[in-house]
């Protein structure tokens, strides 16, 4: 027990630390207390994945999967159909989602529109957030949206 709270409070002390060096020089060169503008709205690698979401089963029967990487290129593949594509996502929402991957910490979430039952459609949404609020339900309802938009827009270019 006091080994894990050793863990953090060196863990407190590291983003206290952190805190203080992240200030803006003034004019003058004196530091402030305004913290730079954050850095990370985009994660390090441009090809590494923001955003994905995919799309399994249902009546029509989908096997859509889009990944989205933080330099915005949409890479969709529907593998009953055989189709494996790359579009460039609008910056639109490439920049909604930049934002929402800097302010929420990693979010995965499953739907099912009619869970073992007939023609059950399943959709997952992954967010590689770097931030460390939790995802609220509005947060989750936005990436859904935002997928489903995606989504429309690779089937749309794919064809």
């Amino acid at each position: 027990m006091s080994r894990s709270i050793h863990k953090l409070a060196g863990g407190l002390l590291l983003l206290a630390l952190l805190l203080n060096a992240c200030t803006t020089p003034a004019p003058g060169g004196v530091p402030t207390n305004t913290p730079a503008p954050p850095s990370a709205t985009v994660p390090p690698n441009p090809d590494a994945p923001l955003f994905a979401i995919q799309q399994a089963g249902g009546i029509a029967g989908f096997c859509d999967r889009v990944e989205l990487t933080a330099a915005g290129v949409l890479h969709y593949t529907a593998t009953c159909k055989s189709v494996d594509a790359q579009v460039q996502a609008p910056a639109g929402l490439l920049a909604q989602l930049q934002a929402l991957a800097a302010r929420l910490a990693p979010v995965s979430r499953s739907t099912e529109d009619n869970p073992g039952g007939p023609d059950n459609m399943k959709t997952t949404i992954v967010l590689n957030g770097t931030g460390a609020a939790q995802a609220t339900e509005a947060d989750v309802e936005t990436l859904r949206q935002i997928g489903q938009a995606l989504l429309a827009l690779a089937r749309d270019q794919a064809r």
